[in-house]
């Protein structure tokens, strides 16, 4: 890409769902086909050209900006090209006129806990919550524009639907849409039905001429009776299928007041814009439980027996660290890196809650590797025990069903180590800022590309 090409930073935050939206917007809308995004430094490389356009559109669903000129996100009827449809899906914004971003912070179950400090050890498991994949803990709408009508008339709607079906089907990318938005009421008790993805092959004229077709067609205006509006409705639906309860509300803005969901965004031409659309979900009952690990005990996966469990090993690879931690002739090299605090690890056996080993940073710098982390120590000490014949744990493969309990979050190649020995489920003390393998933007444990994917519980 040429040096002169403007480079926007947007924070992404790994999420894969706002990643492909962002591609859509910029492709598939704006029909932009020369730029790049690394997601990885949260940067698009674009032809300045397209900046008021595009940090338009990315001001206004909500993803974060920075660089960039506040006068360069700001729409205006001024700034349009007769060539895109953006006079009818952007407002004439201010500094405050956009789909508001939740960040996504669970609360824990007791909220009389005081946050915690960067040094300290969470010995507690119902503190903890599950680390699982950005798109499942993204609070985006990955919103992108589409084209709606009003219908006034519910006895009217199921051969309108049929009628959509057969002449504008949606892409398979939008199977999840329900084409009518049932869920909610509008102006004057109107129900809307939504027509098509807004694209360069699908303007507004496409969707009038759609609207046209169908009102004759179907014969549902009349001089005395109207049934269906006149003109198409410009509406932002979400792109990707939800994922957990919480994404659907989001996904429809079911939980925002009538006023902010259909009238707190109006385009230059003083008509609403409508925000969010309701979608079908499939339902994952597991992973409904995983979002709810530290938030709520009664839907979470975890019993409270078992949560006194975990914090007793909790409590006990905390002592271990701070044991360690006290010689000193402790070895430079932690997964924190030179200087950082000495790891503990325990492997457990969930079934008959024995512990494994046990295993440390090493207190000894004589005939030590740099590679003897507490981690691959632990591993290495579950083989040998494998190894022996006639015990009851020679006939598993490596680290297969047990649980292993860290006082600081493995780096990468300690995460690898216990990908490759199949553990069950990780339970952290504390977070490695920036280096961990599984808090980072890389969630080693959740790559779908690995053969090997398993359950990590940490701070928040």
């Amino acid at each position: 890409m040429s040096d002169e090409y403007t480079k926007i930073n947007v924070n992404i935050g790994g999420c894969k769902n706002c990643l492909s939206s962002l591609h859509h917007l910029l492709e598939k809308y704006a029909d932009i086909k020369e730029y790049t995004i690394s997601s990885e430094k949260n940067l698009i490389s674009i032809h300045p050209v397209h900046v008021k356009r595009v940090t338009s559109l990315l001001k206004f669903v909500g993803l974060d900006m920075k660089d960039v000129d506040n006068h360069l996100s700001v729409y205006s009827k001024d700034s349009k090209t007769e060539s895109n449809d953006d006079i009818y899906f952007l407002p004439e914004l201010d500094d405050n006129s956009q789909i508001t971003s939740r960040r996504s912070k669970r609360k824990r179950l007791d909220s009389h806990h005081p946050t915690m400090k960067q040094n300290d050890h969470c010995i507690i498991a119902s503190e903890l919550v599950a680390i699982l994949p950005h798109e499942v803990e993204c609070c985006r709408p990955h919103l992108v524009p589409g084209w709606c009508v009003a219908v006034y008339s519910g006895h009217h709607l199921s051969k309108i639907n049929q009628y959509l079906q057969s002449s504008v089907p949606l892409p398979g990318e939008l199977s999840h849409i329900k084409r009518i938005d049932s869920c909610r009421s509008y102006e004057n008790k109107s129900t809307y039905v939504f027509l098509q993805i807004a694209k360069p092959s699908y303007t507004w004229l496409d969707a009038n001429e759609t609207l046209d077709s169908m009102v004759q067609l179907l014969q549902l205006n009349s001089s005395d009776h109207q049934i269906i509006s006149t003109s198409p409705t410009p509406c932002w639906i979400p792109l990707r299928a939800p994922i957990t309860r919480k994404h659907q509300l989001l996904y429809s803005f079911s939980n925002e007041s009538q006023e902010k969901r259909f009238s707190s965004f109006r385009n230059s031409l003083n008509k609403p814009i409508i925000l969010g659309w309701p979608s079908t979900l499939r339902a994952c009952p597991e992973l409904e439980e995983l979002v709810n690990v530290g938030r709520s005990l009664s839907l979470s996966c975890f019993s409270e027996l078992e949560l006194k469990k975990h914090s007793l090993w909790l409590e006990r690879v905390s002592t271990l660290s701070k044991q360690a931690q006290e010689l000193k002739n402790i070895h430079p090299q932690s997964c924190a890196g030179v200087g950082g605090p000495a790891c503990a690890v325990i492997i457990v056996d969930p079934e008959s809650n024995i512990a494994l080993t046990e295993s440390t940073t090493p207190t000894t710098t004589s005939d030590i590797s740099w590679l003897d982390h507490a981690a691959l120590l632990a591993v290495s000490a579950v083989a040998k025990l494998k190894g022996n014949t006639g015990n009851q744990y020679s006939d598993s493969y490596l680290c297969t069903g047990f649980d292993a309990y860290f006082s600081l979050e493995p780096c990468l190649m300690c995460g690898m180590a216990l990908l490759h020995n199949r553990i069950r489920r990780v339970f952290c003390c504390q977070k490695l800022a920036g280096d961990g393998a599984f808090t980072n933007a890389s969630r080693l444990h959740v790559q779908e590309q690995l053969n090997h994917r398993f359950r990590v519980f940490s701070p928040p």
